[in-house]
């Protein structure tokens, strides 16, 4: 069974996948052939499309690296959660090894503020633990936007080895389209802002070897994807879920009218 590739930018992900295929190439440090972005290019295609029902409720997942010198924190989210249950999972770089009981988790101020420490039971034990993996419910606005990226990849090492990695690029590319586009996903998380942007489908342009110093060589690989653009916003506590449309009474819904929810005094 393959293993599963961590989602990420597309040199993530191809180093990643490349380093399991032919670790003499693309393992070791330094590896003998390195692979790195040299130019990323994202044009908008289509205008904002908003949510169609409006503010919603959904899962937020953040992953926080563990304090080795305190494990018990404090830490906090970037994101703002909503009242509600919150999952505390530990990790081991990506595989989960166990969940919190709600009791471990001391959450600091309010019952949706983003700081918490750790207070773990006795038997609790944290060797080998790289990673708090935090899961809560959040009330957003979100858009989405279609788009083009134009990625130049930019392999360099000797010419032996620059020719093998560039016969291994061009089978891994063509056989293996599919898995490492489902893997080519990269969310930021900036406050209450978050930004996911998704592969839909991804086709190689141009190959250019090109001579560098000391023998070495350079592959420069122009790569084409069409993404899926994703923008949540977070509503904070004092926004509220504002009204989205109001029927007549007796009405069946149709025709309803949005409404400008404030009202005066």
């Amino acid at each position: 069974m393959a293993q599963q590739l961590p989602t990420g930018d597309l040199t993530t992900v191809l180093r990643t996948f490349l380093g399991e295929v032919s670790p003499d190439l693309f393992g070791g440090t330094p590896p003998a052939v390195d692979i790195r972005t040299a130019v990323d290019s994202l044009t908008f295609l289509t205008s904002p499309r908003h949510h169609e029902a409006g503010p919603h409720r959904e899962s937020r997942t953040e992953v926080l690296p563990l304090d080795p010198d305190n494990p018990v924190g404090p830490y906090e989210l970037a994101g703002t959660a909503s009242t509600g249950p919150r999952t505390i999972r530990l990790r081991s770089n990506e595989a989960v090894v166990t969940v919190l009981h709600p009791d471990e988790v001391v959450w600091d101020g309010t019952e949706a503020g983003p700081a918490f420490t750790l207070s773990p039971r006795r038997h609790r034990r944290f060797d080998g633990i790289t990673h708090l993996q935090v899961t809560y419910g959040a009330t957003a606005v979100a858009t989405t936007m279609g788009g083009r990226d134009d990625v130049t990849l930019e392999l360099s090492g000797q010419q032996g080895p620059l020719a093998r990695a560039r016969a291994l690029l061009i089978a891994v590319l063509g056989v293996e389209n599919d898995r490492i586009l489902s893997s080519v996903r990269l969310t930021t998380v900036e406050g209450d802002y978050q930004t996911t942007v998704r592969a839909k489908s991804l086709s190689v342009t141009t190959m250019d070897d090109t001579a560098a110093t000391d023998g070495a060589r350079t592959l420069q690989v122009s790569v084409t994807m069409d993404v899926d653009i994703d923008v949540r916003r977070t509503l904070r506590p004092d926004e509220g879920t504002p009204i989205a449309r109001i029927a007549s009474p007796g009405s069946v819904g149709t025709g309803a009218v949005s409404v400008d929810p404030l009202v005066d005094a």
